[in-house]
């Protein structure tokens, strides 16, 4: 891995076939995360070339195999992901050793509440990460694990818990069909929506409402 800070030029030459990977992150991005592990706005990394991080590795790839996918998981899941690899360089790569805080006890009951009725009542939409951290004033790097030790699920897959039992109502109570409560419960078609169903019930929509 080879990490360019802005303003630096990269280049590289090979003498054989190659696959490269190339990530470009936002500056507020950066900067957002910078604000949450140090004191004040500091988001200065360091240039590095030839770095072994199978961590950074791990995560890059996870976003790609999202982008190839076609984005099943929406804005959510990338979201997410950018604001673990923009976490991780800060820790590892920054100028300034970031000061990182401990917390164990969750989201308030407030708070957890607030988080709840968000997701459900913006299943249909693209829902944000940033926007749920926003609306109850806390970084998504910090959300993401104060929400998890509040119900032991990262928003993301408790999103898709969500999207799974609303589509489920929906299946036993209504005539809809399934390509409408896909879209209904925020999937961007039939296919995304039986594997999301698929997955996490090890059956499919049809197969479900047959049940009924």
């Amino acid at each position: 891995m080879s990490l360019a800070p802005s303003g630096f030029r990269f280049q590289g030459r090979w003498d054989r076939y190659v696959e490269m990977l190339v990530l470009s992150f936002k500056p507020s991005i950066v900067e957002k995360c910078a604000a949450t592990l140090h004191d004040g706005n500091h988001a200065e990394l360091v240039r590095c070339n030839g770095i072994l991080d199978p961590q950074i590795q791990h995560l890059d790839l996870a976003l790609e195999a999202e982008f190839l996918a076609g984005n099943p998981g929406g804005r959510f899941y990338n979201e997410s992901l950018a604001n673990v690899i923009a976490v991780q360089l800060l820790k590892k790569y920054s100028a300034k050793e970031p000061k990182i805080y401990l917390y164990t006890d969750g989201l308030s009951e407030h708070k957890l509440r607030l988080v709840i009725d968000y997701i459900n009542d913006n299943l249909t939409e693209d829902v944000s990460l940033e926007a749920i951290a926003d609306a109850v004033g806390i970084s998504m790097y910090y959300f993401v694990q104060l929400f998890k030790q509040s119900t032991g699920f990262t928003p993301y897959q408790y999103v898709l818990q969500c999207r799974v039992e609303r589509a489920k109502q929906l299946l036993r109570t209504t005539k809809l069909p399934i390509i409408d409560i896909a879209l209904v419960i925020g999937c961007k078609n039939q296919s995304h929506f039986t594997k999301l169903f698929r997955k996490l019930t090890q059956t499919t929509p049809r197969q479900y409402r047959n049940g009924f």
